[in-house]
């Protein structure tokens, strides 16, 4: 192909607003991004960001699988019903999303959202893959990104009455490490602290507790006595609870030795979540 010939390419007149438009009719798709071709195994919306299951089936993601090997793999371009092929995006520019919220944050990595499956947000709750960047409040930049460690803190207050036990869950991401916990009180005085990986809780595998030193019934069977009290020790986590797979749940045990009949406290854990 000579380079003075007149070969049918297409000058770009358009500027920047719609940079990421074809401008080549002879390389549509490598002037939009790559694609592959698929087979929908269900029901597939605009915008939807998929993931391949047995046969090479393409469906929409779930974030909320409790399969850590599940990612999404593209972005479909069209609405498809399921036996249906069509073209799925694996790089470049994506606009007019369907999107959770409503409205994506420019700037910001985009996420799976694992209430609703395939759609897509820059929210991070329970999200394990990133799938790009958002370019406007409807466009995603396809960037397909493992996800770092980063750091977390949830805090939970309430009121402790003493004799009784209180329950909280807390959003850490699906698996991570905690660092520290700290618990504050404005008054109550011996209590013990258990996190599980499922809201059944009893039936489900212990985390943290903190250790029983007797059983006389006493205040000695708590190992918290104070107002003011942190732990250094590191703990991982792994959520099992596949309806809210990026909560851990705590539960505090208000010892009747206490010295006063009730109080509020706060809860604090600082992690660094891996998922």
């Amino acid at each position: 192909m000579s380079l003075t010939d007149e070969n049918n390419l297409e000058i770009p007149t358009s500027g920047v607003a719609d940079w990421d438009s074809p401008l080549n009719g002879n390389f549509n798709i490598l002037a939009r991004g790559f694609e592959f071709k698929g087979v929908a195994g269900s029901a597939i919306n605009t915008g939807d960001a998929v993931s391949l299951v047995g046969s090479a089936y393409v469906v929409p993601h779930n974030a909320h699988s409790m399969d850590l090997g599940t990612r999404p793999v593209g972005i479909a371009r069209t609405s498809l019903g399921s036996g249906d092929e069509g073209q799925f995006a694996i790089s470049g520019v994506i606009r007019s999303l369907t999107v959770f919220s409503g409205n994506l944050i420019p700037g910001q990595f985009c996420y799976v959202n694992p209430s609703s499956l395939g759609m897509i947000t820059t929210s991070i709750a329970a999200a394990q893959w990133p799938v790009g960047i958002a370019l406007d409040q409807n466009a995603i930049m396809i960037q397909h990104l493992s996800r770092f460690p980063e750091n977390i803190s949830q805090i939970s207050c309430g009121e402790m009455l003493v004799g009784s036990q209180h329950t909280f869950d807390m959003d850490l991401g699906a698996r991570g490490w905690v660092r520290q916990i700290r618990v504050i009180s404005t008054s109550v005085d011996a209590f013990k602290v258990i996190w599980h990986s499922n809201s059944t809780r009893a039936n489900s595998e212990r985390l943290f507790e903190t250790l029983t030193t007797s059983v006389d019934g006493g205040a000695l069977d708590f190992d918290i006595q104070s107002l003011d009290w942190a732990d250094d020790a590191g703990w991982g986590y792994k959520s099992t609870n596949t309806a809210s797979p990026s909560l851990i749940y705590g539960t505090i045990v208000v010892q009747s030795a206490s010295l006063v009949g009730s109080g509020t406290f706060e809860v604090r854990l600082d992690a660094e979540r891996f998922g």
